[in-house]
């Protein structure tokens, strides 16, 4: 059985602290610490909102080139809002490699299959991105 990532398990808590206002003081976090989780997830969200887009594209029949055109426009909205170019070139390599391996997959015709299909791409996004940035 795989260990449990700790960041994923430390954004699990924060989670909880958000809705159980007696687990306040379970867990404590340095300022620094806490900025940290904070950044990574808000990485590992936003790349993952790519794949999102690349794998409902891909299973709406939008073309590989047409999606990749999405993808540019989405990207240089990322550039003008962040100014982290190292953030930036992740996100970009990120969806670049998405786009290479969603687009190698089946398009499936059932509706359910589709959805599972895009769940399973962010899922694996997103734990990935976790892998990368917390290593």
């Amino acid at each position: 059985m795989q260990k449990p990532n700790k960041l994923i398990c430390t954004l699990g808590i924060l989670a909880l602290l958000g809705v159980g206002g007696t687990a306040h003081s379970a867990v404590t976090l340095s300022a620094d610490e806490s900025a940290r989780i904070e950044e990574i997830a808000g990485i590992c969200m936003l790349a993952s909102k790519g794949v999102y887009d690349i794998a409902i594209d891909h299973q709406n029949g939008v073309s590989k080139d047409k999606a990749k055109k999405n993808l540019d426009k989405a990207l240089k909205r990322v550039e003008k809002s962040f100014s982290k170019k190292d953030m930036v070139s992740f996100i970009d390599e990120t969806w670049q490699n998405g786009l290479n391996i969603i687009y190698k997959m089946p398009v499936y015709d059932d509706k359910a299959d589709k959805e599972r299909f895009v769940q399973q791409a962010v899922e694996g996004s997103l734990n990935a991105c976790f892998n990368d940035l917390d290593g």
